[in-house]
């Protein structure tokens, strides 16, 4: 009598008795809880250093901390590299920033290219400043040897000196006092950033990520509050700099941080850097030299023609007195 074999021999697969259906699902849903476990025991471990021990998390960039996390930087970029045309930006209301109406206790930075700094005047050259705008909407201006002087009330200004690559950063304060930091022999055609922490007492300048000069304020007084509008260069000084990525924080914010801002300084291209202006007071003084000299020629030619008139003339004088004595 024939044997019939089992149906698992049949098929040629092994039996396992002992494993029912949904057994190996449950096997790795098993496995997927012991990780995430243990993914939750180590954020609690790390979090526990981050707060008693060292930082472990970085909330933005510069700040202590190795891990990154996303979305803990609340600062805010304006006049974006390559938002305006060819270099060029806009003033704006401040009122679209998250330092809205606060005078102090707010940090920045801003990226300059001074492009031809041959624009030599009487008065400082105002690059960038923030401040109230006239009745007109127009940026105040004027003629004074002073920043105060040229823009009235601010809060904040950049302003090359009127003959060299200095730069003064300017704060005004509630005695309108202007309080004044010089960067001496800042670059010329080689982008640089310029960062400022103001506090209530005072401020702090930094030149591509480190500290230049700490100013505290006159006693009794703070940063004026002359806030609304956020200034490039105007008129004939867009044609000595260009800004770009003005970086608002709306609080004081810690030197690693100012270093390590993004986005990174403002780069500019080999073709930008030899469109130089040809219009520049250089040249005008160059011309007001050559028309001094052919006015100094023509007058040395008048004086030479009556000189050898005057020559003559006592000639002929002497020669009809020598005929008058014979």
């Amino acid at each position: 009598m024939p044997i019939e074999l089992p149906t698992y021999r049949r098929s040629g697969l092994p039996r396992n008795d002992f494993l029912s259906p949904g057994t190996t699902s449950t096997s790795w849903t098993g496995i997927l809880g012991y990780v995430i476990g243990v993914v939750v025991i180590l954020v609690v471990i790390l979090l526990i250093v981050n707060y008693t021990i060292t930082p472990i998390f970085r909330l933005y960039p510069g700040g202590p901390g190795y891990i990154p996390i996303p979305g803990g930087d609340t600062s805010q970029v304006f006049w974006k590299q390559g938002s305006g045309k060819s270099g060029t930006v806009s003033p704006f209301s401040d009122i679209s920033t998250n330092v809205v109406a606060i005078p102090s206790q707010w940090s920045f930075s801003l990226d300059i290219d001074i492009t031809n700094p041959m624009h030599i005047s009487q008065s400082p050259r105002v690059l960038f400043y923030r401040g109230p705008p006239d009745v007109s909407g127009n940026p105040p201006e004027g003629n004074s040897s002073t920043i105060l002087g040229l823009i009235g009330n601010y809060n904040v200004a950049f302003a090359l000196l009127p003959d060299t690559t200095d730069l003064v950063v300017s704060i005004l304060n509630s005695s309108m006092g202007m309080e004044n930091v010089v960067i001496p022999n800042v670059p010329v055609q080689t982008p640089f950033r310029v960062g400022v922490i103001l506090s209530d007492t005072a401020m702090e300048v930094y030149l591509n990520g480190l500290l230049q000069r700490t100013r505290t304020f006159e006693s009794g007084t703070t940063p004026l509050n002359a806030t609304g509008m956020f200034y490039p260069p105007q008129g004939i000084n867009a044609e000595i700099a260009k800004v770009a990525n003005l970086h608002l924080w709306n609080s004081v914010i810690s030197p690693s941080q100012m270093r390590y801002a993004t986005p990174g300084l403002m780069t500019v291209s080999a073709k930008e850097k030899s469109d130089i202006p040809t219009s520049s007071c250089l040249s005008g003084l160059e011309k007001e030299a050559e028309g001094d000299v052919s006015g100094a020629s023509s007058n040395l030619s008048s004086w030479s023609k009556t000189f050898q008139a005057n020559v003559g003339s006592l000639s002929s004088s002497i020669q009809t007195s020598v005929n008058t004595a014979t």
